[in-house]
């Protein structure tokens, strides 16, 4: 409630000309003002005292955040540890795929390389084993996963690109 002081001098003015208003009149609206400024600096103390816990709260959730991102960055750059390095030129990368029986079930599937950076954009290669109707289908594929600096690069992927396959026998 907003303070009456205003309404005082309003009280007097106005009351003055009557001759039955007495000085316990004018005690009663003081008093009355002060119980009213009383109440008003109470739901200010009460209002200060909330925006200092709301301050609190959004300090320890700011270390929460902060807390969070250098986890993330940790992360990430855990993650980009897991790159291929590639010797001075980013236009070529190698997957070794080792171990390889074509006569055993367990090859069929997909076997993925690291990520690797290949001219600014992440990418990793897969080579991929099939068997149908006996035979043992080889695939090769490139994908561009995200990175760091794709905001960076041309959007869409438009680089020619050759894919090569070494067969130990052949």
């Amino acid at each position: 409630t907003a303070p009456y002081t205003c309404g005082v001098a309003v009280l007097v003015a106005r009351a003055a000309p009557e001759s039955n208003f007495h000085i316990h009149d004018i005690r009663d609206i003081v008093t009355s003002n002060r119980e009213a400024q009383d109440e008003s600096m109470d739901n200010m103390r009460d209002i200060v005292t909330s925006n200092r816990k709301a301050l609190a709260d959004l300090g320890e959730l700011q270390g929460n955040v902060n807390h969070k991102l250098e986890n993330l960055q940790k992360s990430l750059e855990q993650s980009s540890e897991n790159n291929l390095p590639l010797p001075d030129r980013s236009d070529r990368a190698f997957f070794h795929v080792k171990d390889i029986d074509p006569e055993k079930e367990e090859i069929i599937g997909c076997y993925y390389s690291d990520k690797f950076q290949l001219s600014g954009y992440t990418a990793k290669l897969c080579v991929k084993f099939d068997r149908r109707d006996g035979i043992v289908y080889i695939g090769v594929f490139m994908y561009i996963c995200l990175g760091l600096d794709d905001s960076l690069l041309k959007w869409p992927f438009w680089l020619s690109y050759k894919l090569l396959l070494v067969h130990p026998t052949d």
